[in-house]
């Protein structure tokens, strides 16, 4: 079981991405701005992070560089963004994402994602079969 961080201001996106990643064995922190992600970040080392780019008080982007800068590639970032404009997709990049969905993501994407078995920490369990997550950095 992995730690996973939810950074989503949208309660009901919030709530199917917990229980999505709840069923599949993770424990699930939501938060729903910037800061607490921070914050939540602090209080436990996640495994994972799933961020939304538009968050309230700090945004995503700002969110991965500061915990890129404080946690290196301790934790896995993956972006989820209903913006999918080269621009965004840029910034994601430069911010240190390792793994960008487009909303709402697929559930087997947010899996995979989430459960990678290159993850840097090291103890996830394998997915049965490799699938297709949409776009991947570093």
């Amino acid at each position: 079981m992995s730690n996973v961080l939810v950074a989503e201001d949208n309660a009901d996106v919030a709530d199917t991405l917990a229980k999505l990643l709840e069923i599949d064995g993770h424990e699930v922190h939501v938060v729903d701005d910037g800061v607490a992600a921070l914050i939540e970040a602090q209080r436990r080392l996640p495994d994972a992070a799933v961020v939304d780019i538009s968050l309230a008080f700090l945004d995503g982007i700002q969110v991965a560089h500061r915990l890129r800068q404080q946690y290196g590639n301790a934790l896995r970032l993956i972006a989820c963004t209903g913006h999918d404009d080269g621009g965004t997709r840029r910034k994601i990049a430069q911010a240190g994402f390792d793994v960008v969905l487009t909303k709402p993501p697929a559930a087997v994407e947010l899996l995979d994602a989430v459960g990678s078995p290159d993850l840097s920490r090291g103890n996830r369990r394998k997915r049965p079969r490799q699938r297709h997550v949409p776009e991947r950095f570093g």
